[in-house]
């Protein structure tokens, strides 16, 4: 599990490694802005989480063929 207390961040606050990622990560955001995470929340995080990972992939095959 990621360790929550060292995340490596850019000047804007995001992840420099992407699989810093995890549930209790968006959790620990939301209540940094007194927010408590709803069903819609979740099924919007899922969504671009997905997309993400699905573009990832294509973005390291692309790369693995230019090698």
């Amino acid at each position: 599990m990621t360790n929550l207390t060292n995340l490596r961040k850019d000047s804007g606050g995001f992840l420099l490694d992407p699989s810093d990622w995890c549930l209790p990560l968006a959790e620990m955001i939301a209540k940094e802005f007194d927010d408590e995470l709803t069903k819609e929340h979740w099924v919007v995080i899922y969504y671009i989480r997905e997309n993400f990972d699905l573009h990832q992939k294509k973005i390291q095959q692309l790369n693995e063929k230019d090698s």
